[in-house]
């Protein structure tokens, strides 16, 4: 008999990957930002408009994986 992984805990597994490949994502795009000629006050906004909207679509996708399934 193989052992099963529990829904819960492979839930718990998602989530957590998902969390760590958007703050991957978030640093790729702040270092592509960075690296780029434009202003200061440009770069600065680019990259919290970035992370706000990472962290929106992040916060979306885990109230909709946290509601029971019917």
């Amino acid at each position: 008999m193989r052992p099963m992984v529990q829904f819960a805990t492979l839930r718990l597994i998602v989530i957590a990957l998902a969390v760590l490949s958007q703050v991957y994502l978030f640093i790729r795009i702040r270092d592509a930002i960075r690296a780029s000629r434009r202003s200061a006050l440009f770069k600065s906004l680019s990259i919290r408009v970035a992370g706000l909207t990472i962290v929106t679509l992040f916060t979306l996708n885990l109230y909709l994986m946290a509601r029971p399934i019917p």
